[in-house]
């Protein structure tokens, strides 16, 4: 049986089209080592298969409607790599409703593209897939014949998937609970655990034991975890340095789990207690972010959310960094507050943008920094675009200053 998620996408295609969704490839780290396989979130939603080296088939109309193109068994490679599906498991196990070899995809590519007036396909992943598609379209069409019948159009799949992507099934916001919960809690150890004296590495170790010994794939991007000026670098992830006390700690980790993950960032005292600035700042941030999650409604759109996050007054803003960053008044002219330098919310999608809001028993902390390790133009709503039911987001207002402060 197919997934629901590979059915919704079948009727959605336009009539006299083909669908080929290929894996996400292994990544060589060193010699004969590879780096910790992920699935391409595209690939894995829709067709479940968590194995490289496969490509997905989607053809209304024909016989088969869903195939996939795998490694067969080997047993001599399991040895050294796992388990693998196989041909007989990519059907038993993941719905193809016929499977080959990955080696035959080349002599079947022509009958694939024959008699599909639209093929959906994403370029500029895999040049190689690119460069043999493209070969073979452009074959089919100088045998100028009329029983062959390349396709005339090709439509990045991403338009559908990705619209489906939006809307959550109870089943997904189920895990994405959980994803969340396991983040909450490596975040709370976190907190009782901090010292000064220790370094950060030490804590992010502490999170991410946390994510494993909880089922979690592990972080769903690089942990980052920054003590004093290291946490008003977004994407800081040396980790590196050590946690002094009156500093404040920024953790920004979340956990991947069966898929998808969570995104949890706090920033709190290294000792335990605010100072009066630091408090002030992180009221004004939390007062932000409350404001936000309030706001969160169908029909309501991020531009409308940025606006409130942005109440924030900015002469009170000025002053109260100034006192957090022992700032001179005359120095004004040098201290510049930057407020959301990135989205204040996220479109929820598969795997690095797989964020929720529910972080149940996690105690508010100021939400500042970074987001994903992925980049924005993949994962970031359109402003416009409106709150709805099933759709998940997450909230990070944030503070920044810099100058000579």
């Amino acid at each position: 049986m197919i997934r629901s998620q590979l059915a919704e996408f079948k009727r959605r295609m336009q009539p006299n089209s083909v669908a080929i969704i290929p894996a996400a490839r292994e990544a060589t780290r060193s010699n004969d080592t590879n780096y910790r396989f992920r699935q391409d979130s595209d690939f894995f939603y829709l067709t479940g298969f968590e194995e490289p080296e496969a490509i997905a088939i989607v053809k209304p109309g024909e016989t088969h409607e869903y195939v996939l193109f795998v490694r067969p068994r080997d047993p001599e490679r399991e040895i050294w790599d796992g388990r693998r599906a196989g041909v007989e498991g990519a059907k038993s196990e993941f719905g193809a409703e016929e499977a080959l070899p990955i080696d035959e995809f080349d002599s079947k590519l022509t009958e694939i593209l024959d008699n599909a007036e639209t093929l959906y396909y994403r370029l500029g992943v895999n040049r190689e897939l690119d460069d043999k598609i493209i070969h073979e379209i452009s074959r089919m069409r100088s045998l100028n014949r009329k029983p062959i019948h390349p396709p005339q159009t090709i439509v990045d799949p991403a338009t559908i998937i990705h619209e489906l992507r939006v809307i959550k099934s109870p089943q997904e916001l189920e895990i994405m609970q959980t994803a969340a919960d396991i983040a909450a809690e490596a975040h709370c150890e976190a907190m009782k655990a901090v010292r000064a004296g220790m370094q950060e590495f030490e804590v992010e170790a502490l999170i991410e034991q946390i994510f494993r010994r909880r089922g979690a794939a592990g972080p769903a991007y690089t942990s980052i975890v920054g003590a004093g000026p290291n946490a008003t670098v977004l994407h800081y992830i040396n980790n590196d340095a050590q946690l002094h006390d009156g500093d404040l700690l920024l953790v920004d980790a979340g956990a991947e789990y069966k898929g998808y993950a969570s995104d949890i960032t706090r920033t709190f005292p290294i000792n335990g207690r605010y100072s009066k600035p630091q408090r002030e700042i992180y009221d004004l941030v939390l007062k932000a972010q409350m404001s936000c999650v309030e706001m969160v409604r169908p029909g309501v759109t991020h531009d409308q959310l940025k606006a409130i996050s942005h109440d924030v007054g900015p002469d009170r803003t000025l002053l109260i960094c100034c006192k957090a960053f022992n700032a001179r008044l005359d120095d004004f002219e040098n201290l510049t507050v930057k407020k959301i330098p990135h989205a204040i919310l996220n479109r929820c999608e598969w795997g690095q943008n797989d964020y929720s809001l529910e972080i149940a028993n996690l105690p508010p902390r100021e939400p500042d920094g970074g987001n994903d390790s992925s980049d924005h133009s993949n994962g970031e709503a359109p402003t416009g675009r409106k709150r709805g039911r099933g759709k998940t987001a997450d909230s990070q207002p944030n503070l920044f200053s810099e100058g000579e402060a």
